[in-house]
């Protein structure tokens, strides 16, 4: 594996390079998360793909700029890098944000595409998320205020790394939600701020800079434009909600290659995290299918 950085729109971007001969495929983790998600992923992987594993601007050993939190512009930071790397075409597999950007790199760069796995990217936003309401001006309002508060919250500072860990294990495995993915990433994501505290989760100028941008987002104005076959990979959480089934359906109906593989018992993002070999069993089955 290639640990490295490259440069893009003026930032270091890190990344893990799983060489082989096979097709690329870029993994394109969930927000205020980090390339470690995929730590179960890869072995499934790399001995028929060449995979590349990305940290965005603002998350994990990525740099941290004070701005441009966008959907379009941190898309625009993996084609860039792709550009860089010489790669001309990859398979695409992102969670919830990294299904975003999946989406809005398969719509504005058709011809770098040749398939895109999406574990989310059905949520409009926090106030409308099927796409299927109209929300008053206040409603929005409101709505959005809730969702940068609750950021606000979540962002606790801790003496040291292992005192960081132990509060994680002690929130997370009551609730079934630890094992040793769950930890890896934990680990991985941990940073020491400047007053010398430690923290787990992204500056807060990075989630409240993209809950801003992310109230804009219609994400059928990227699906009409997808060529490229796509697979929705819905985890048991998502799957029992009518109308994020509902949604997906009408997206579907905006492409003209797509299929639906329902992952039993997983939720959202974390589906990747403690369903490793039946999600990596699903985009292996897809990617064969388009071989064929």
């Amino acid at each position: 594996m290639i640990d490295n950085y490259i440069e893009v729109n003026g930032i270091n971007l890190h990344y893990n390079d799983y060489p082989c001969d096979g097709e690329i495929i870029i993994l394109l983790h969930f927000g205020f998360s980090s390339l470690a998600m995929w730590n179960g992923i890869v072995p499934f992987l790399k001995n028929k793909y060449r995979l590349i594993l990305i940290d965005y601007r603002g998350h994990g050993l990525s740099d941290k700029p004070k701005t441009d939190y966008n959907l379009d512009t941190m898309a625009d930071d993996i084609v860039l890098l792709m550009d860089k790397m010489k790669i001309e075409q990859a398979h695409f597999v992102g969670s919830s944000l990294g299904a975003e950007l999946s989406v809005s790199i398969a719509a504005r760069y058709p011809e770098k595409v040749l398939s895109v796995v999406v574990e989310g990217s059905a949520m409009n936003n926090a106030y409308d998320p099927y796409g299927l309401s109209d929300p008053s001006e206040e409603e929005r309002k409101k709505e959005k205020e809730q969702m940068i508060e609750r950021i606000r919250s979540s962002q606790v500072f801790y003496d040291s790394p292992e005192e960081i860990m132990q509060k994680l294990k002690e929130a997370y495995e009551p609730r079934g939600f630890w094992n040793e993915h769950v930890k890896t990433m934990a680990e991985y994501e941990i940073y020491e701020t400047l007053d010398g505290k430690y923290t787990g989760t992204v500056p807060l100028w990075v989630s409240e800079s993209y809950m801003e941008n992310y109230w804009t987002i219609r994400f059928e104005d990227y699906y009409k434009n997808i060529k490229a076959p796509v697979l929705f990979l819905p985890g048991e959480e998502n799957w029992k909600n009518e109308k994020f089934k509902s949604a997906l359906e009408h997206f579907r109906s905006l492409l003209s290659e797509s299929k639906i593989v329902h992952i039993k018992g997983g939720m959202h993002a974390y589906v990747w995290l403690f369903y490793p070999e039946e999600c990596s069993r699903a985009v292996l089955e897809f990617l064969g299918d388009l071989t064929e």
